[in-house]
Formats: structure tokens, C-alpha cells, sequence
């Protein structure tokens, strides 16, 4: 086999998981080239006992009792037999390509260790306002263009993030890169708390992957003819879910640029947050729009991100 597929599921939407299944079961790579891993992080209803797998000889499923999307890929991981690994969420339909493709990525760059595409989104009920637009990374889509970006960092002096870096969303990564993560975040407690737990939306663990891989002298790259849809849900459209997703990703991703000595903003005392709020509350006028509101729930998660 040459690549191992991983699903993280959390009591997922069964219809939906079933159609992200159905699409990578008419995958062009022959089956008999990849496993299937999906890590069950301890749903109220096993996985197991709603889903057929019975199409793919090397498909599975684990369980992963550690609360946490990071945990239940790194179990994931741990489980693969392949050195390149492509993760899929359980709610993404992956391009009839995306593994033949990435194989031929992962064969014909050796310097890369983290790669990824195109994540468009489908969204199940009315698409939002046009001005939701530059938002939609906040759900874990992105379209990039049709360039191929690769880093050219390989000696390990990191200045800044990479803007193309790949996200979670069909993520690809040499099991050696991920593992070499894995040793570095083993007794640090603030990474190993990053990513989604339950109702937590906390992120960063991606951003963290991207950093040490490049820490480490391999490159990033995106590359567009790696296409996903991202089914999204009505629910992950209303405004409060996004503006708490909004406020706990931009905290997340300031301490994780501080951590890792590249973030470009001053650390701010403890004692001004408040006052800063408060500030920004009248300068972005939240109660006026949606998007006034997302911006400033934004804002005030990279003043608590800020705090020395």
C-alpha cells in the first residue's frame, strides 16, 4: 500500500459520513494502494455499528477514548502503515482524484513534508451574504488559485506563517513529519491542548504541524488540482457559532505564532483587555451587522491572544 486515509469522527451525521465514504470508495487509486482508518473519538453510537466498510479490504475502525480531534489523529497515525498520510474529515467529499494525485505529489517532491489543496465549500441549505466570503476559512475551506505555491524555507530559519499553508482539510503529511511533531508537543501541555474537544473550538494544532515541519527543513506546499468539497452545515453559518469560532481561533493562533517567536505584533499587559474591548466595541459597531460582529468577536480573541 502507499497511502494510509484517516477519518477523526466525533458522533458525525451518519448521511453525511456515509456520502464522504460512498465518494472515496470510486477513488481512482485502486484500493489495494491504500488503507482506510477511521478513528471513532469515542461517539455515543460506535461508528462501527452504522456504517459498511465491507467495500474496502483495508479499511477499519479504531477507537479513540482521549477527547480532542489532535488526540484522535495522532491515534490515527499511530495505527498507519503507510509513510504518507492524507486526513479526511467526515464531512468532506474528496475530489475522485485527490489520492492518485497526492501520491503523485508525495512521489515527485521530496521536500515536501505538508501539503494541501482546494477546500470549497457546500454549504446544505442558502449560501451566506457575499460578504461572508473572506470568512470562509474560519470553516476550513479556502481556494488559492490555480498556481502551485511551494515554501522555499529548507533551512530551517522560519520569519513568518507561509499565507498558502495547507489547512486540516485533506491535509497531507509524511508519517515521519507528523511523528516528529508528535515527540516535540509529548510534554507540552499548551500544544497538546490545541484543536477542537467537543464544544471547544479552540484551534491552532494545524498551524503547529505547518511550523514544525518547516522548523524541521521540509517545505509546504499547495497545490490546486488537490480539490475537496466541505459540506457545511447550516448551523456552522449562524452568526454566534462563527463569531465564538472566530474569537477562539484568533486567540489560538497568536499564542501559537508567540510560542514559536514569529508573531508580529507586542505582547499587551493583562490589565488593558478590557479597556481595548471596549474600545474596539465603538470603533467596529457590533450591533449594527453580522459582519461588524465577527469582526469584532475576532478582534478581542487577538487581545486575550496578546496578553504577556
Amino acid at each position: 500500500m502507499d497511502i494510509s486515509v484517516i477519518i477523526c469522527s466525533y458522533n458525525p451525521t451518519i448521511e453525511i459520513l456515509k456520502n464522504v465514504l460512498e465518494v472515496l470508495s470510486k477513488q481512482t487509486l485502486q484500493n489495494n494502494r491504500w488503507e482506510l482508518i477511521i478513528v471513532d473519538n469515542n461517539s455515543s453510537k460506535k461508528i462501527e455499528n452504522i456504517i459498511d466498510l465491507s467495500w474496502h479490504e483495508k479499511a477499519r475502525i479504531v477507537i479513540e477514548k482521549k477527547q480532542g480531534l489532535a488526540m484522535a489523529r495522532i491515534r490515527g497515525v499511530k495505527e498507519a502503515t503507510c509513510e504518507s498520510i492524507v486526513f479526511i474529515d467526515d464531512d468532506n467529499l474528496a475530489g475522485l482524484d485527490y489520492l492518485e494525485k497526492s501520491l503523485m505529489i508525495f512521489s515527485t517532491h521530496s521536500t515536501i513534508g505538508v501539503f494541501g489543496g482546494k477546500a470549497i465549500p457546500h454549504y446544505l441549505k442558502h449560501s451566506p451574504e457575499d460578504w461572508f466570503k473572506s470568512y470562509v476559512g474560519l470553516l476550513g475551506c479556502r481556494d488559492l488559485g490555480e498556481k502551485e505555491i511551494v515554501s522555499n524555507i529548507l533551512n530551517n530559519e522560519v520569519s513568518e506563517y507561509p499565507n498558502f499553508s495547507p489547512i486540516g482539510t485533506g491535509m497531507c503529511i509524511r508519517k515521519e513529519v507528523f511523528l516528529t511533531y508528535l515527540r516535540e508537543i509529548e510534554t507540552d501541555v499548551f500544544r497538546k491542548n490545541l484543536g477542537r474537544k467537543g464544544n471547544n473550538l479552540t484551534s491552532g494544532e494545524d498551524n503547529d504541524i505547518v511550523i514544525t515541519a518547516l522548523k524541521n527543513g521540509w517545505q509546504v506546499g499547495y497545490f490546486p488540482q488537490l480539490h475537496i468539497d466541505h459540506i457545511i452545515p447550516e448551523s456552522r453559518t449562524e452568526i454566534n457559532y462563527l463569531a465564538r469560532m472566530n474569537f477562539a481561533q484568533n486567540k489560538s493562533w497568536i499564542k501559537l505564532l508567540i510560542f514559536h517567536g514569529i508573531c508580529p505584533w507586542e505582547s499587551i499587559p493583562k490589565w488593558s483587555v478590557p479597556f481595548r474591548k471596549i474600545k474596539a466595541y465603538f470603533i467596529f459597531k457590533p450591533w449594527k451587522t453580522d459582519e461588524k460582529f465577527l469582526k469584532w468577536k475576532g478582534v478581542c480573541g487577538q487581545y486575550e491572544g496578546l496578553v504577556g
